[in-house]
């Protein structure tokens, strides 16, 4: 019997990286999982690795805890999603949902590899106060808490794993 067995798992950005090790975690705890990404054929290549769904989607901008000069609109939409999680887990607990945010940091997949070639990584590896960046099973490992019944009493809140990079 798996941790969420009975449950269905919608993954946006699904097909690598966090989203493809949420989605892999998921499954194996028995969840019904539905992938979604603008990347159609790795999603759909990860998607038939792990028994889930596919299905193409775009969220355009994406999730964060502090503002960044020159990204005013990420800021803005990031800033969102925190007043969101609270307003949405008020409305929403009455009818059992609960709504939680997970804001990692600096997370070691394909899109990190993508800076490694502008001498980024460096500089923001300096700033992370544990070293090192986290691995996507680690991050994986705190959604599915916050999916399954071990966290029941857990909604708007939001959940920082960034190795104390914001602390």
């Amino acid at each position: 019997m798996g941790r969420l067995d009975g449950k269905v798992a919608l993954i946006t950005g699904g097909a690598r990286g966090q989203g493809a090790a949420e989605g892999k975690r998921f499954r194996a705890e028995g969840a019904e999982v539905y992938l979604t990404d603008v990347l159609v054929d790795e999603g759909i290549e990860t998607a038939a690795e792990i028994g889930a769904k596919f299905i193409e989607h775009d969220v355009t901008d994406s999730a964060g805890m502090r503002g960044s000069g020159g990204a005013f609109a990420y800021g803005a939409s990031k800033w969102a999603v925190r007043g969101m999680t609270t307003s949405a887990a008020q409305e929403l607990s009455p009818h059992g949902i609960r709504v939680n945010s997970i804001h990692p940091g600096i997370i070691d997949t394909a899109m990190v590899d993508e800076f490694s070639h502008k001498g980024i990584n460096e500089s923001v590896l300096e700033r992370i106060p544990m070293g090192h960046y986290a691995d996507a099973s680690e991050v994986a490992n705190l959604a599915l808490f916050l999916a399954s019944d071990e966290s029941s009493y857990c909604s708007g809140s939001e959940f920082v794993i960034d190795g104390a990079m914001t602390a």
